[in-house]
């Protein structure tokens, strides 16, 4: 992908500008959301639907075929059919890493879409490692909004050995302040990474008149999805106690009755 940082994030298609939008979930879809909530939440909270999984879905294959379709592009010579070989050699010079644990379903869905995309060109492959693409998780946490990454940042889970003088594509669930991206940028870079692009499956939309302290930082190259400033649980992303949260086949907001 991109070998500088992009001076502007990249949106899906199927992003809302305001982060919000259109209810289109099925009765089904809303029967078992609440279901699930039922059986998770607390009485005093409750949850609505956000982003419906299609959206969701449609959102991580557009972002699928841009990373496939730019590797492609970089096959020289390039024929009526593309050799597999071919793909490799240039595919063996990416490395994509995930944050652990939101990312994971984030990742989970965009390897099997590259799957998808890829067996249009080579039919007799059965995973994205024979054609090269490599997908590993890590663990990173940020704990402020400073810069620094050996001071505020805690790589919990981290090989140096497998981004070094690679272009390197770091998944992450969720942004909001960006700290967490931007601790993963600032150590690729110290590991020898040849290109970084942060990508987020939901970035949060910032109020301006926020307090300092939650004020956005950083911003990611890519983010599939642009999300109202709610408290978010679904499709991986959990309220740090309870990680059935994650479950939710939709990316919901969580509130309290109270408010």
């Amino acid at each position: 992908m991109a070998v500088a940082k992009l001076e502007k994030t990249l949106y899906s298609p199927f992003s809302s500008a305001d982060g919000l939008y259109p209810d289109t979930f099925t009765k089904e879809e809303l029967a078992q959301l609440q279901e699930l909530a039922s059986e998770i939440l607390d009485e005093n909270e409750w949850l609505a639907p956000l982003i419906p999984e299609l959206i969701i879905r449609e959102s991580i294959r557009w972002y699928a075929q841009l990373f496939i379709g730019e590797l492609i592009k970089q096959i020289p010579n390039k024929k009526d059919k593309i050799d597999l070989e071919d793909f490799q050699n240039v595919a063996d010079n990416y490395q994509i890493i995930y944050n652990l644990n939101g990312a994971k379903w984030f990742a989970e869905a965009f390897a099997e879409t590259c799957l998808e995309e890829l067996l249009q060109y080579f039919p007799e492959i059965q995973s994205l490692g024979e054609a090269k693409i490599k997908i590993s998780p890590v663990r990173v946490t940020t704990s402020s909004g400073k810069m620094t990454f050996n001071k505020d940042a805690q790589f919990k889970i981290w090989n140096s050995g497998i981004v070094d003088g690679k272009h390197v594509i770091s998944l992450d669930d969720i942004g909001d302040r960006g700290t967490t991206q931007q601790a993963i940028r600032e150590k690729l870079l110290a590991d020898g990474a040849r290109s970084i692009t942060t990508v987020n499956m939901v970035e949060k939309i910032v109020p301006e008149d926020i307090d300092e302290e939650h004020q956005k930082k950083y911003s990611p190259d890519i983010a599939l999805l642009k999300a109202a400033y709610y408290f978010l649980l679904g499709w991986g992303l959990d309220d740090g106690k309870r990680d059935a949260t994650r479950e939710f086949k939709t990316i919901a907001i969580l509130n309290s009755k109270s408010k």
